[in-house]
This record gives structure tokens, C-alpha cells and sequence, in this order.
């Protein structure tokens, strides 16, 4: 595979997810960030317990803990915090089965605040960076810095901390600063897999259909490592099992005798574990853990004839439980139709000169919210019916993009008493940049982020400046009906 992450994926995610997310685990697993995690860990005055997570399903999986430097950590480098929660034999009582605080969700809206150390080396930090940009290249989430001027506005965070080895949390913890272990011991792939446990990734190796793909050498493992190849049996499964996958154990870690512990069975040519590049299935995983489903309505007035202004409406709704980032609305225009201006609280629009798309843009759309935008148009020159026609994507991936589109037409001035036609259509699916597969996957009942089958409420967003809410754009959730949209239409006084 090309180690450049291609820039529309073509298939369903292939990795293992965090079960919080997909309902399932509600706590973190271990893992090896890079071929000498084992001698790392082993180098410390490391002890290890064996603690019951609570599964949200109501399945129980027992996990290995490692005490590392005063920090419980399971497979090598998911953190699980301070070690005395599990090593105290009274508060280790008091913890079984509550570790909701500890498996994390995934991040709201698909926006995840970082901030890196400046106790971190030149290298150190480059590398990071170099981490960040290879995810953000992905485009269904995207990594934000975090400033002194956003730091208000982003109380969760990651903290990219310097410290001797590389690991992490597993998911959004909502608890502030949400700690990164790197320095100049880890590579930039490294940081990559890092990254991916806190967007909610486990490893690979864990699936429970492994045994299909990769054999464990048992006897060449180390003995109280071991535990960090048990199968995690209540796991949810996102795509085919992916060998090229960066949340991948590499064919000797943990190794007692320099030995591979893992064999590829399937495809013996390939390699596991891997630390230089996001797999496709990497990319795709997390673009379906971050899934959503949104939707687009439109509405117009106003007159054809020349110099007179044609007011576009534009309502966007997120029909789900997950927000979503990076929206944009392209409007098709006409080569006599300007821009001349919009109104809203959380949408800006541009367009590069008469006849060129209107793009109107907004960072996110809060879960079940309802956003929208009204823009100005100028017509230069006397005309006949004026189709707009606009066409809703995002990072975010959207379960159903046949909703994306919508058109309304407007008929020349003195024709049928000046009559407004709003057409609602659903055209042929296209690869936009919300859509990561040619045909969304169908959604698994167990993973409460695909929420499309939701009764939407029926509430009509507002239209008016300011009526957004702020960032995000809520104005009362729910899609935007065909019935609220039809009696907008008739109030609508036609010039």
C-alpha cells in the first residue's frame, strides 16, 4: 500500500474501536507503541494486578495492570492513571467494575484540543507535529491547537507531556488536560499510534477474530506479558482485520527469546506493526466512530429581474447524537448571480466573482442541532427562471449523503404570478468530502453514534442573525420537516 494516506478511502474501517463508543468495553486496554515498549517497561520497578473492567453491555473482561513508575498502564501503553487506585488493596475494592472515568468517548464534534509541552526537545515536538498533520490529512476529525486565547473554550485537552516512554489514554476522558507520554525516545509513528488510542483506538491484535489472521506464538512471549495478547471478546469489529493497521502489535514484541510472538497467517508477506503511516483502515475506522448524518434544506425569494437582490435560505440540521466539523454548503449559481451578502451568527460565505459557487462554511454542527444562513444575491442582468442549486458536505463522515442536496427555482418576473418552486431532491450520491465510502455502511445497533433512525423533532431552524446559538449553530434540533418548510414557503411574500 501507498504509505501516503490516499485521500478518499475507498472501504469500511477496519480497525477495533473503543467499545465505549460502540458499547461495549468501558475501559482501556494496553499497547506497544514501537519494538523496544517491552525493555522500556520491563526496565522499571513494575508490578502488575489483575483488575475486572466492566464492559457497558454488562460483560466483564479481566485486564492486566502494569505499575509503571506510579502510573497503571495495561499492553504496554494505555494509561490508566495513578497506580495507586489499583495497587492499594482498599482502593482497588472500591474500583472494580467503575471505569467509566477511565474509557473514554469519543471527542465532541470531532475537535480535539492539543497543546504541547515546552519541556519537550526541538525533535521531540517536530514529531508530534508530524503526528498531528498525518491525522489531520485523514479529514474526518481534526486536531486543534490550543492557545492561551481558545483555552477557555477547550477545558478538555490533550497534553503532550515529555516522559521516558509513549503511551496514552483510550478515547475522551472529559477531565481537563488528558495526558500524551512522548519525548525523544518515540518516533513520529509512534506519536501516530498514540494519537490513534486517543481517538478511541485499540489495538488490532485484540479483535476477536485474530485467530483468523495471525497465529500467537505463546511460548515465545514473555511470561507476565503475556496478558497484552488476550482477545477481547466483547469488541466491536469496524471492517475487515487489517494487517497494515498502525494499532498493530509488531511480529516480536514481548519477545522472550528474539523470536516472532505473532505470525501472519493470511498474507505471510506482509508486515504487522508497523510504525510510519495511518493505514486505510486506520482512517476509515475512526472516520466511523466519528460518524454522523446530516441534512440540507433550502429556501428563496425575490425577483429575476436585473439589479434586483434574490434572498437564499440555507438549513443545515445534524440528525444524530455525534456533532460534526468543518461544514460547508456550495450553491451553484448562475454567471449573472453575485454575492452581496449573508446573515448569520456562525456561517461566513464568499464567492470568488459572479457565476462562481457561493461557499458558505461553519466549524461545527453540535449534535441534533439545526444551523442556517441567509445569503444575498444580486442578479446583474435581466433573466429568466434562476436555479440554485446547493450541496452540503463535511469532514465528518455522513451515514446517509443523499440528503446533501437540494434546489430551489425561481421562475422570471410576470410568469405564474412570480411563483417560488422549491424542489427537494435526493440526486445520485457523489464522493464529496463528507463521504468516506461509496455506500455508507449500514449501522450497527450497538454503536449508539449512528443515531440516523432517530425520530427527528420538527421544529424549523431560524433564520435570522444571531439565531444560531453560537458556535455549533443549535436552534432547536431535529431535521428541518418538508411540512415547516412548505408553510415557510406560503408566508413568504414573493417580489
Amino acid at each position: 500500500m501507498n504509505k501516503n494516506f490516499p485521500s478518499k478511502p475507498r472501504k469500511l474501517p477496519a480497525a477495533l474501536v473503543t467499545t465505549a463508543v460502540a458499547a461495549a468495553l468501558s475501559v482501556p486496554l494496553v499497547s506497544a507503541s514501537d519494538s523496544n515498549v517491552s525493555r522500556e517497561y520491563d526496565s522499571g520497578n513494575t508490578s502488575s494486578v489483575t483488575v475486572p473492567m466492566q464492559f457497558r453491555n454488562g460483560a466483564t473482561h479481566l485486564r492486566v495492570l502494569s505499575d509503571v513508575n506510579g502510573t497503571a498502564m495495561a499492553e504496554g501503553d494505555i494509561i490508566f492513571g495513578d497506580s495507586t487506585k489499583y495497587f492499594n488493596p482498599t482502593k482497588l475494592r472500591s474500583s472494580r467494575g467503575l471505569s467509566n472515568e477511565i474509557y473514554g468517548t469519543v471527542w465532541p464534534n470531532g475537535l480535539v484540543p492539543y497543546q504541547i509541552s515546552d519541556q519537550l526537545s526541538s525533535s521531540a515536538k517536530s514529531k508530534v507535529r508530524g503526528a498531528i498533520e498525518s491525522w489531520n490529512k485523514t479529514g474526518s476529525i481534526r486536531l486543534v491547537e490550543r492557545t492561551s486565547a481558545t483555552a477557555s473554550a477547550f477545558p478538555n485537552y490533550i497534553d503532550f507531556v515529555d516522559a521516558s516512554q509513549c503511551a496514552s489514554w483510550v478515547g475522551f476522558q472529559n477531565q481537563g488536560a488528558q495526558s500524551i507520554y512522548t519525548g525523544d525516545k518515540c518516533s513520529e509513528g509512534s506519536m501516530i499510534h498514540e494519537i490513534g488510542h486517543a481517538l478511541g483506538l485499540l489495538h488490532e491484535h485484540t479483535r476477536p477474530d485474530r485467530d483468523s489472521f495471525v497465529r500467537i506464538n505463546w511460548d515465545n512471549i514473555t511470561a507476565e506479558k503475556s496478558h497484552n495478547f488476550d482477545i477481547l471478546d466483547d469488541s466491536i469489529l469496524l471492517g475487515d482485520y487489517d494487517y497494515e493497521s498502525i494499532m498493530h502489535y509488531g511480529s516480536h514484541f514481548f519477545s522472550k527469546s528474539g523470536n516472532a510472538t505473532i505470525t501472519a497467517i493470511q498474507n505471510t508477506n506482509v508486515e504487522i506493526g508497523q510504525r510510519e503511516f495511518i493505514s486505510e483502515g486506520d482512517a476509515n475506522s475512526v472516520a466511523e466512530l466519528y460518524r454522523s448524518e446530516f441534512s440540507l434544506a433550502t429556501s428563496g425569494s425575490g425577483s429575476t429581474d436585473a439589479g434586483d437582490d434574490i434572498q437564499l435560505d440555507l438549513f443545515v440540521t445534524n440528525n444524530s447524537d455525534m456533532g460534526a466539523n468543518s461544514m460547508q454548503v456550495a450553491t451553484t449559481v448562475p454567471d449573472n448571480v453575485e454575492l452581496t451578502s449573508f446573515s448569520s451568527a456562525s456561517w461566513t460565505c464568499q464567492q470568488a466573482g459572479a457565476g462562481a459557487d457561493v461557499i458558505c462554511l461553519t466549524p461545527i454542527l453540535a449534535d441534533g442541532a439545526s444551523s442556517s444562513v441567509s445569503v444575498n444575491l444580486s442578479v446583474t442582468e435581466t433573466s429568466g427562471d434562476i436555479t440554485l442549486s446547493s450541496e452540503l458536505t463535511a469532514s465528518t463522515y455522513d451515514t446517509d449523503p443523499s440528503n446533501n442536496r437540494d434546489q430551489v427555482t425561481l421562475q422570471a418576473q410576470g410568469a405564474a404570478n412570480d411563483t417560488l418552486i422549491a424542489s427537494n431532491h435526493t440526486p445520485e450520491p457523489s464522493i464529496g468530502a463528507a463521504e468516506v465510502a461509496t455506500s455508507p455502511p449500514a449501522p450497527q445497533t450497538a454503536v449508539p453514534v449512528a443515531a440516523a433512525a432517530t425520530a427527528p423533532a420538527t421544529k424549523a431552524p431560524v433564520s435570522s442573525a444571531g439565531s444560531d446559538g453560537g458556535a455549533g449553530g443549535s436552534s432547536g434540533g431535529g431535521a428541518f420537516g418538508a411540512l415547516g418548510l412548505i408553510l415557510m414557503l406560503m408566508r413568504r411574500k414573493v417580489r
